[in-house]
């Protein structure tokens, strides 16, 4: 995702006139917003006034306009705690804020900054528009990538420990069959505590498995496996 993010600043800077440096205010969470992909590191140093301060053009695209348009810092009073500071601490005169959305959802904003005050001008607001609804659709395609391949990552480590398990069948006598299978049907429904107890099970090689009756394993009601140190 990073990749993407940074392909979308660095082609605002290069295409949109009057455009110094570019990043992305990403929705983490519910309430968690970050800067990523960045051009330079403006932009982390203008959002970070923003978040510290509570109020900004990258914040109000977020929460309120589809597009935030700041033609001098130095004389508008809608953020007066971030603009002195902005200016002062950054060089940032000028800003043009994006909200980047797909279908319903506000997954953050598409920032673009200026050393020079009223860079940003009607053509810009419209360029960038463009540059925003494709950047917003390539970061959805971005985010369902990752969820993907986090499932498959999960699916995997299932896979491995019930093979794990598996392996362990001769060791420790057909009786574990029952166990694992047992294990299977628990890990569909609590993945971590079947997958963490077959991992203990077969990660180190000096532990044994041994088989008895238990009634708290979880998942089963006749057969379990405890693990001993010998």
């Amino acid at each position: 995702m990073e990749a993407t993010l940074a392909r979308m600043s660095l082609l605002s800077v290069a295409h949109i006139e009057g455009c110094d440096h570019a990043g992305v205010t990403l929705v983490e969470g519910r309430h968690r917003v970050r800067t990523r992909g960045a051009s330079d590191d403006v932009p982390d140093l203008v959002d970070a006034l923003q978040y510290e301060t509570d109020q900004g053009p990258c914040l109000d695209a977020l929460r309120d306009d589809a597009i935030v348009r700041v033609d001098d810092l130095r004389d508008d009073p809608r953020w007066p705690l971030f603009a002195a500071r902005a200016e002062a601490e950054t060089g940032v005169r000028s800003m043009l804020a994006f909200r980047l959305f797909a279908e319903s959802d506000t997954m953050g904003a598409l920032n673009l900054y200026s050393r020079r005050p009223a860079a940003f001008d009607e053509r810009a607001e419209a360029l960038g528009g463009v540059f925003a609804a494709h950047a917003a659709v390539a970061l959805a395609g971005a985010s369902a990538i990752e969820r993907l391949k986090k499932m498959l990552e999960s699916r995997e480590t299932i896979s491995v420990a019930m093979g794990m398990l598996a392996c362990r069948n001769e060791a420790i006598g057909a009786r574990v069959s029952t166990t694992t299978r047992k294990s299977r049907v628990s890990a569909a429904s609590s993945t971590v505590s079947a997958i963490s107890y077959a991992v203990f099970c077969c990660n180190e090689d000096s532990t044994s498995a041994i088989i008895r009756q238990r009634k708290d394993f979880p998942g089963s009601t006749e057969t379990s496996i405890s693990c001993q140190s010998e």
